[in-house]
């Protein structure tokens, strides 16, 4: 509507007259008020931008709740009573398409994949070490939504570090049996050459 005002103040404006050097009234009148406006439209949306973006930011919505799940260095997605995914994060879409190369539909591809992963995921117990070297751990538990306790939320936990620690103690074990296998042997051959002296 302002803008219907302003188009026909514009075109009703005509020029003085020519010879005398000077224009109509309105000629500056009009561009004044086109000025204005836009100044007082520029005001309105630097005021009214930060303030609507703060409001979003603290509001809870379906997609700030997903940008949180997004956030988290786990893996992590909740399912429906049906097994149907709600809502699953980056980094859980990540493993999944690294453990069977396409996205998470129903509770029952997380299982199949996790019985049956890509060839390039080797499985040590219940860990799956991915072709990028992390080592992760999946759970599934019952949560309780609403009095219904059939719905599920799964994790995926990076446990690469523990599983590295892990591999370096069963290292140092190994070779303590050994260093203690090889400290029984020599005992024992001096053993025996010290009864050899003796006799």
């Amino acid at each position: 509507m302002h803008f219907g005002i302003l188009v026909t103040l514009l075109l009703s404006v005509t020029q003085g007259d020519p010879n005398a050097g000077k224009d109509a009234f309105l000629i500056h009148a009009a561009w004044l008020f086109f000025v204005i406006v836009i100044i007082l439209a520029a005001l309105h949306f630097a005021i009214a931008f930060p303030r609507e973006y703060r409001r979003r930011k603290n509001e809870l919505s379906p997609f700030s709740i997903k940008e949180a799940t997004d956030k988290l260095p786990m893996g992590i997605c909740f399912a429906d009573p049906d097994g149907r995914m709600i809502l699953c994060n980056n980094r859980m879409r990540q493993l999944s398409f690294a453990l069977c190369g396409h996205e998470l539909q129903i509770v029952q591809d997380l299982e199949n994949a996790l019985a049956h992963p890509s060839s390039t995921v080797t499985v040590r117990g219940d860990c799956y070490i991915l072709p990028d070297q992390t080592v992760w751990q999946f759970r599934t538990q019952a949560i309780i939504v609403d009095g219904n306790d059939r719905w599920r939320q799964m994790t995926a936990h990076n446990v690469t570090e523990l599983h590295l620690g892990n591999v370096r103690q069963e290292r140092s074990i190994s070779s303590s049996d050994r260093s203690i296998k090889s400290c029984k042997k020599c005992t024992s051959v001096w053993r025996m050459t010290s009864k050899r002296r003796k006799a």
